[in-house]
């Protein structure tokens, strides 16, 4: 049987606490580098904004789909709230939102994964601390960052979008009465039932991360396998303790990244936790003899 999660948080912070020097600078590059970019996206374009209006300043808005020069308009108005949500967007702004957003990507993706192979070392006990810059110059190395961020983390929240766009849709819907009341139920349960299905796909996904962190050298293929092996039998525990870190998340969100100087390596230390108690277990019932992911820690 696994430690409880209060006594496997209590393991991760004493990890944390005794390898501080080996993780606290590559951690304040990467957060500075979000933080940074956070402030830079709007300027550059990397925000799709939404509009919302008074509808008694403009009576003859109509909900719908309005194409014009060089672009669109997409407008839903809501009589009974007195609002109008509109997004008004060019063929341009479409472009630099893909770009500055790739870029961001390319340039943040390695960085984490070095981060997380930065903390991995870290849990271990190992206090070598590896080149972070490789992950950049190695092509491989950065094509494996790219396509694992990719998945576990533009995926899951491209998914969690379309759920709340999709429940919003609804009820607009409502409001304007093409659809019953009693679908705002529906739209709710939609809301909360998907973004719960988006994070328990990143819970899935995660150890796909930290698999790349710990073996650097595996092919891409064996990376998602063994990722994903390192949790097989034990999801619903690790999905319970990942629920346990989401009030982190949020005011993570609040405080716009900035308390990921805390959160990223704590989260990380508690899954890395996660995985070596999970390890211990299967030795124990024979199961096997060693982790997909985290082997057996050094003391």
């Amino acid at each position: 049987m696994l430690p409880r999660n209060a006594a496997i948080k209590f393991e991760a912070k004493k990890s944390m606490g005794r390898s501080l020097p080996l993780w606290i600078k590559v951690t304040f590059l990467l957060v500075g580098l979000e933080v940074a970019f956070l402030a830079l996206r709007g300027k550059l374009g990397g925000l799709l904004g939404m509009y919302m209006l008074r509808a008694d300043s403009f009576p003859d808005a109509v909900s719908g789909y309005f194409p014009q020069e060089n672009g669109f308009q997409l407008i839903a108005r809501v009589d009974e709230l007195g609002a109008i949500w509109a997004i008004s967007l060019t063929y341009g702004d479409i472009i630099r939102f893909v770009v500055v957003n790739l870029v961001m990507f390319l340039l943040i993706a390695p960085l984490k994964i070095a981060t997380m192979e930065r903390y991995w070392s870290a849990f271990r006990g190992e206090m070598e601390k590896k080149n972070i810059f490789r992950w950049y110059t190695k092509p491989k190395l950065m094509g494996k960052a790219l396509v694992v961020e990719g998945v576990v983390d533009l995926l899951c929240r491209s998914i969690g979008v379309l759920v709340m766009a999709a429940s919003y849709g609804i009820i607009i819907l409502i409001y304007q009465g093409i659809l019953p009341s009693f679908m705002g139920i529906f739209g709710m349960f939609l809301m909360v039932g998907g973004m719960l299905f988006a994070f328990w796909l990143y819970t899935r996904f995660l150890p796909i991360r930290y698999c790349l962190a710990a073996q650097p050298d595996y092919p891409l293929g064996k990376v998602f396998e063994r990722g994903r092996a390192s949790v097989r039998g034990y999801e619903k525990q690790f999905f319970g303790l990942m629920m346990s870190m989401l009030p982190w998340y949020f005011f993570s969100v609040v405080v716009f990244v900035a308390m990921d100087l805390y959160i990223l390596p704590y989260v990380t230390f508690v899954a890395f936790q996660f995985l070596q108690e999970v390890a211990n277990h299967r030795r124990q019932t024979g199961e096997e003899t060693e982790s997909p992911v985290v082997p057996q820690t050094q003391e």
